[in-house]
């Protein structure tokens, strides 16, 4: 079992990786999260913990069966979560880890039987606007191989761009990486995904994520 992070996940709060749940109100709408973890960076689950980010408690036995429940009837490919229990302060959390998938992408089943793609970006899980869902249907974003001091340089020289022009599309990246079209929608989808970036309205064009540190120009 991993160190006790609980006071960290308190401190950082929600966001790509993360996600807070009071309970499983229903195995149908937990999918949704299930499979935007899935479909993106993987994550945690972590049921017990409410809106305001108090330790509430939960029934483990129960949570744990509702969540494989969502997993297998209401995910398609299904989605086995990996669980672990944490007492704090008396009260007791379930955590379900949800692995990035090699089986993207995945849907979620609602309850009058449709589908629906959803990604993590974020503290949301929202569908992905079509130029996002072609790359992760051609496999560009599953499990991408990363050298973490290119990654950070990555990071550095795009908060640059952001500081001078307050947005990067794909033509920008392009011009400034000398790189064709794919690669600059898998790079910018994958910081997109890692909370990095965030979307705008153009879904070619993208501005700096909550928690980026941008220079001052």
């Amino acid at each position: 079992m991993r160190r006790n992070p609980i006071q960290q996940w308190l401190a950082d709060g929600e966001g790509p990786r993360l996600d807070f749940k009071l309970s499983v109100a229903a195995p149908y709408k937990i999918a949704r999260n299930m499979v935007a973890f899935a479909n993106s960076k993987g994550g945690d689950l972590i049921i017990g913990i409410n809106d305001n980010k108090q330790i509430i408690g939960t029934n483990v036995e129960e949570q744990q069966y509702a969540l494989e429940v969502a997993g297998q009837r209401f995910c398609t490919p299904p989605i086995i979560p990996q669980f672990e229990v944490y007492v704090r302060q008396g009260k007791t959390l379930l955590i379900a880890t949800i692995e990035e998938s090699a089986q993207k992408p995945h849907y979620a089943i609602d309850k009058a039987g449709q589908q629906k793609m959803f990604v993590r970006i974020g503290d949301q899980c929202v569908e992905p606007s079509p130029m996002l869902e072609a790359a992760i249907w051609s496999g560009d974003l599953t499990r991408l191989p990363r050298n973490n001091t290119a990654y950070q340089q990555l990071k550095t020289e795009i908060s640059r761009h952001l500081s001078e022009y307050g947005s990067i599309s794909v033509v920008d990246y392009m011009r400034l990486k000398q790189c064709p079209e794919r690669l600059a929608k898998r790079t910018l989808f994958d910081l997109l995904l890692d909370g990095f970036l965030r979307p705008t309205a153009d879904e070619q064009v993208f501005v700096a994520g909550k928690q980026t540190i941008i220079p001052p120009k």
